[in-house]
Order: C-alpha cells, then structure tokens, then sequence
C-alpha cells in the first residue's frame, strides 16, 4: 500500500488514540518506529492511553466507564485498540458496546470484534485508520514529519515523594489555590523533567478518589485539578477545576503535537487520578517508576484521611449511642416506676373497697407468648385480636370487684382479692380450659397462649416486691415452654 496524499487548506496535527491494556518499550519502539517511517508528510500525534487498571476481577462498570471517556474524546481524529493486550475476561463485548457504534474513525488489532474493523497486525491497521481519517477531511493541511523525543532514563529517589511537599490539603469545590513557593517534590521532579529533556508533564487529581464499583456514566459527575503540571521547561499552573472527562484543560490540550501518554494513578480499586507525559521508549522506565511514586503519595494520604474520618465516625457514633443508652434506661426506670404507682393505686383501691378483713390478695402477671413474632409475620390486626381474646378470657377468670389491667402490648396484671395462695390452681384451670376452648373455635393459623406469674400480698406488704416475686415465676414459666408457637 503506498503513501496517501491529500492537500487542504491550512495545518492540521492529527490526534491518533492508543488503547492498550498495557504500554511497554517494546510497543512504543514498534508503533513509534512505523509512524516515523511511513508518515513522515503528516503532522501526527500520538496519544496512548495505558489500561493497566483494568484487571480479572475489576467491575464492569469502571471498564465501562473508562472506555467511554476515551470514545467522546474530542481530542482524538480516530482511535487503535490493541485487545491482545488486555487481561480483562470480556474486553472484546465490552469494546463492542462501547465503540460499536461510535462514528470516529476506529481500528482494533487482533481479535476481531462486531461492528469494528478489526486487523491482524498494526501496521495495516493504522493504514486502514489514516485512509479513513484523511478522507473525512475537507479542510486541513498534513505537512509536518511526527516527532518522538529521545530522553534517558531516569530512577527517582524512593522519599520523592515525602511528605513534607507544602501544599495545600484542603480543596474548594471550585478552584484550587496552589502553593506560592515550589519544593520539595515538585522542584526534584521539575529538575529532573528538565535533566532527561521531557518536554511535558501533567500530573492530574481528582477532587475525590474514584472507587471502581461506580456505576456507569458516574465519571461525569468527577472533577479534577492540575496537581502539577511542566510545559517546555516551565512549570505550569492552573487554579480551576474541570472535568475529569477533558484530560487536561483545553488551552493546555490544544498546544500539544507530540507523543502522549495517560497513565492511570491507582491502587486497590481506587484511582486517584493520572499522569500525562511526554512519551518514548526511553522514557518508559522513567514514568512507571513516577508513577508508582504518586501512587504511593496519593494512597497513604488517602488512607490517613479515611483512618482519621473512620475514627472519628466510630466516637460521634459511640457517643450516640452511649446517649441513647443513658436516655433509654431513664425511659425504662421511669416506665417501671410509673408501672409500679399504678399498681399501687389499684391495690389500695381494691383493699379499700373488700368484703372481707382478712386483706389478703393475689397479684398475677401474664404474658402472651410469641406476641411480637405473630404480629410481624400475619399484621398488626392479628396482634390486636389476640389481644382482645386474652383480655376476654382473663376477665372471665375473676370477679366484677377483682382488678384487671392491660399494662402494656402483650402484659396484663390481675390483682384478686380475699383468696389463698393454696387456690391458685383454679386460675390455673381456668386459664387453660380457657385458652383451649378458644383455639379450638378459632380458624387461625397460630395457636394462642400466654405465661403467668403470681404472687401473694396483704394491706401490709410491700407491693414492689410482690410484683418481683411475680415476674420472676412468669420468666421460669416461659423458660419451660418452646420458643416458638405453632403456626
């Protein structure tokens, strides 16, 4: 296939986009090499973009969210997606959603994927791409030979990244103030940059960490900032926010016509950000070990963050809750008080008004038996019949002038007066010719029953005591029984 030559208007710098699952010296070597060879007329520029983040078990909806950043690229003339180079599992279905119907000139290398042109080695492919791109254009002029810088390679210190680089750790919603003095990292890095002859370097951050089981679209709702950006020897600012979908703010973007790489910032499903540099196959070395430098920067001071926010969630939440502690037991012990002044009222006015001298009563506590269980799984109705039932059947067991009370939900207190201790078997039988009259008749699909206590007491005894004496007899009765009712 020989060279294609169109003549346009004015000076264009085609912008080809490299996706690969991984960038190395040896596929910057071979893409680098052919573009130099076969398209010296043309102004181009090469941009990869490193997928190295995209992992066996990382979720869909990250993969997907990266890929379509990369598809609405206005940035780009076309886009090569090298898919032998991925090691996620459904790279191919997942490129097919994505770019299937993208109509920006698009190639892939290697497996073939649906409703993308696909070939077997990249030299074909780019050529395929260029004759799509060059016949789309109308106005534009391509006269100038790529350029890819040569650098040496460079090992960065391993505390280049200390923690003592002054800036500024809290972030306004909408711009950021950088430091008025340049140290530590950024002066070794800016040295550095200028030592090994990069041209370009941006170091690009989120507002706030992406975690990769965000749902699809949710990048368009990130922004970002210019941590540190070196153009041609200079060190570059910028002190407003933008969208992370932009790479890095256009005046920037638009000025560069050079080989490119974006290489993702991250660690245990959370990117922090990227970094976006001048790239060659010498530089390779160079910016992977930078790389894992930011990486370890950005994740300790992150997780430093979430240990202090964490930490300081678990005291607001045990204060919390050592407050409800406190405000419930003052609810309960003022319940029970007021539990117990009414019992004393009832048992006053029942003595007050008995046929009999002898001033003896029995005090009774009855609690109907899987009362919560049964109102949760058949309805409130339920638990108010129930209810109703038991309060029928304990007011048919005494006498007119004999005192019941519905003391709360499922307990009842019965206060008889002028009986012995030694009857306490009759309520016992009418309790339970009672209650197994009443499930016979009944067409429910529980069965209804209740404990009980009791406990015997005169005009001089002391009613609380009476009362604990009660309901220590209704807990050993309800240890006797199942758990659960029948139903």
């Amino acid at each position: 296939m020989g060279m294609i030559h169109y003549v346009f208007n004015r000076v264009f710098c085609m912008r080809i986009g490299l996706v690969t699952g991984s960038i190395n010296e040896e596929s910057c070597k071979r893409i680098s090499g052919f573009l130099l060879q076969e398209y010296s007329s043309l102004n181009t520029c090469l941009v990869v973009f490193d997928c190295s983040d995209f992992d066996y078990d990382t979720p869909s909806g990250y993969v997907y969210n990266k890929l379509f950043m990369i598809a609405q690229c206005d940035y780009l003339d076309g886009i090569i997606i090298d898919t032998d180079t991925f090691v996620y599992l459904d790279i191919e279905g997942m490129i097919h959603e994505v770019f299937g119907k993208l109509p920006k000139p698009i190639v892939s290398v290697g497996t073939p994927i649906e409703g993308i042109r696909s070939e077997h080695s990249l030299k074909k492919a780019v050529y395929v791409l260029f004759e799509q791109i060059l016949s789309n254009k109308r106005v534009l002029t391509y006269d100038s030979e790529p350029e890819f810088i040569t650098e040496k390679t460079l090992d960065f210190e391993n505390d280049a990244l200390a923690d003592d680089i002054p800036r500024s750790d809290s972030i306004r919603p909408v711009t950021v103030s950088q430091p008025a003095e340049i140290g530590g990292l950024i002066l070794r890095l800016t040295e550095n940059l200028v030592k090994n002859n990069v041209s370009r370097c941006y170091v690009v951050k989120y507002y706030k960490p992406v975690k990769y089981e965000n749902t699809i679209n949710e990048f368009e709702k990130h922004k970002a900032f210019l941590y540190y950006g070196f153009s041609e020897g200079k060190v570059v600012e910028f002190d407003k926010s933008f969208s992370a979908t932009d790479i890095i703010p256009n005046h920037l973007l638009n000025e560069i016509n050079e080989p490119m790489l974006i290489k993702p910032i991250f660690t245990d499903g959370i990117k922090f950000g990227f970094l976006f540099i001048s790239l060659s196959r010498d530089t390779i070395p160079l910016i992977n070990n930078l790389c894992n430098e930011l990486c370890c920067y950005f994740s300790g001071y992150y997780f430093r963050q979430e240990y202090k926010r964490l930490k300081k969630e678990m005291a607001v939440t045990r204060e919390s809750l050592m407050l409800s502690n406190r405000r419930l037991n003052e609810l309960t012990v003022r319940e029970n008080l007021d539990k117990l002044v009414q019992l004393r009222h009832l048992a006053s006015n029942m003595l007050q008004k008995r046929l009999a001298n002898t001033g003896e009563y029995i005090l009774i506590i009855v609690d109907i038996d899987n009362y919560y269980e049964i109102n949760e799984r058949f309805g409130f109705s339920e638990g108010e019949y129930i209810i109703q039932c038991v309060s029928n059947i304990l007011a048919g067991s005494i006498r007119e002038d004999d005192y019941l009370s519905h003391q709360c939900f499922e307990r009842f207190i019965l206060l008889v007066k002028n009986v012995r201790i030694t009857n306490i078997q009759i309520f016992a039988d009418r309790f339970a010719k009672a209650l197994d009259e009443l499930n016979k008749i009944s067409d429910k699909p529980y069965k209804i029953s209740f404990s009980w206590g009791y406990a015997p007491a005169t005009i001089e005894s002391n009613i609380d005591d009476a009362y604990l004496e009660a309901e220590k007899k209704l807990f050993e009765e309800k240890q006797k029984k199942s758990t659960t009712n029948p139903v």
